[in-house]
């Protein structure tokens, strides 16, 4: 088999699909944070054009590790108060929002997905208005489920602002 010499050109090549390979990796990773097993992905929330206004996250949370946590709060700047909610139905057929003061259980081995119509996060009182492409920082903090006095676990992540017209989600 007959070797080629490594010239300077290719060298150069490599080197620079090996740093455009990082930053993609990078941001990638960006819409996500992982950390004690706990797996934050796919984050996005709707476009809000008045401040003021409440608005809705979304995100999936998955469980690689061994010890169940329950999410417990959101916290972000870009909104007065956030709090975590279920979509619920009633025997007439009203459908209304349910708190979850106890936060959100995700069990070791599972992924857990927030979504619309069902468990989500509230935002409620935005600052600002939300528009399509913008990243709204937020931090996840989670607490071990059944053991107590373990410091919370805090995750920092981005909702993707999507436009209101009910475009999927699919592409982040």
């Amino acid at each position: 088999m007959k070797r080629f010499p490594v010239t300077a050109a290719l060298a150069k090549f490599r080197l620079i699909v090996s740093v455009l390979l990082l930053i993609a990796a990078g941001k990638a990773v960006a819409h996500g944070a992982s950390e004690a097993g706990l797996t934050i992905s796919h984050a996005w929330t709707r476009s809000v054009p008045v401040a003021g206004l409440n608005g809705a996250g979304y995100v999936t949370i998955s469980n690689s590790g061994e010890q169940a946590y329950r999410l417990v709060a959101v916290e972000t700047e870009v909104a007065a108060q956030t709090s975590l909610h279920e979509s619920v139905t009633s025997e007439t057929g009203m459908m209304s929002m349910k708190p979850l003061p106890e936060g959100v259980l995700i069990p070791p081995g599972a992924t857990v997905e927030l979504a619309p119509g069902a468990v989500h996060i509230m935002f409620m009182k935005l600052v600002s208005p939300t528009t399509a492409g913008e990243r709204l920082p937020a931090t996840f903090v989670f607490e071990p489920s059944e053991v107590s006095g373990q410091t919370p676990i805090r995750l920092d992540s981005w909702f993707a602002v999507q436009p209101v017209s009910g475009e999927s989600h699919a592409h982040h």
